[in-house]
């Protein structure tokens, strides 16, 4: 659960990792050292980062990751290596006292604010983490004072649909696809034809995406159609001059705001 804080960091794709894969590992782990004289450290690396973990994971990339994490944990050394570390500084290791009480003193003697080494991260995950935190905070913040404006008489509505307005008469019109396929047809000799032709038909449909929300989202600030959340959520991002996730999805990679 503490992982959760660093997002999906690290990783292609979020995962929604649970209890249960936890504890259906830990059951095998108990068993494979019960019932086996010599430990499997390839089967148990397998039934963790493919089976039970690895069911989840949908990214090839991703899922060597797992893999390679796993083998810091799951090989001989764990064993043999009586000061075997699992992190560089040398803080989370195996205890040489393994009685109850030696290990009851190994855990009080970590760190009550884990670093992110512990999850496999390096420090600068830290700052990611706080950013995103910063961020979440001020969105919140500033969402607070718009519905505080609302609730106060302010014409949030107005001006809604003065920056709709104000949108939709800077749009720029469409490409002409069939007037650049005549000027630069895609043939052998002119590779980059065809990138052009891509990237005009990706931007056309981005354009038009754009333009199709602002028109509906205009009817619903004036009540002629139902406010749905996705229009909610764009009203909310213009006012702020943000990018709303329902464009950003479609749009490209970018830093920049409305």
């Amino acid at each position: 659960q503490e992982r959760k804080q660093y997002g999906p960091l690290g990783w292609n794709i979020p995962y929604e990792f649970n209890l249960s894969d936890l504890n259906i590992s830990m059951k095998q782990l108990q068993m494979f050292l019960n019932d086996y004289s010599e430990i499997p450290f390839n089967a148990l690396i397998y039934l963790t980062g493919e089976c039970n973990y690895g069911g989840r994971v949908t990214d090839d990339k991703d899922r060597r990751l797992m893999v390679s994490l796993l083998k810091n944990y799951y090989n001989s050394k764990v064993v043999l290596d009586d000061k075997y570390s699992f992190s560089p500084s040398k803080i989370y290791h195996i205890t040489e006292n393994t009685s109850l009480q030696g290990i009851q003193a190994y855990i009080q003697s970590l760190p009550l604010n884990n670093t992110p080494e512990i999850f496999g991260l390096h420090d600068n995950a830290d700052l990611a983490k706080n950013v995103n935190e910063t961020r979440r905070v001020l969105g919140n913040i500033l969402l607070t004072a718009a519905m505080s404006s609302e609730s106060k008489g302010g014409d949030v509505e107005a001006k809604n649909i003065q920056i709709i307005d104000e949108l939709i008469d800077k749009f720029p019109p469409q490409f002409d696809q069939e007037a650049a396929a005549k000027k630069y047809p895609i043939i052998y000799e002119q590779s980059m034809n065809t990138v052009l032709k891509q990237e005009l038909i990706r931007y056309n449909r981005l354009t038009g995406a754009i333009k199709k929300s602002l028109g509906e989202d205009r009817k619903a600030v004036k009540g002629f159609i139902v406010m749905t959340a996705e229009m909610e959520e764009v009203n909310t991002s213009i006012l702020f001059g943000k990018i709303p996730r329902s464009w950003a999805s479609k749009s490209y990679p970018s830093l920049k705001q409305i």
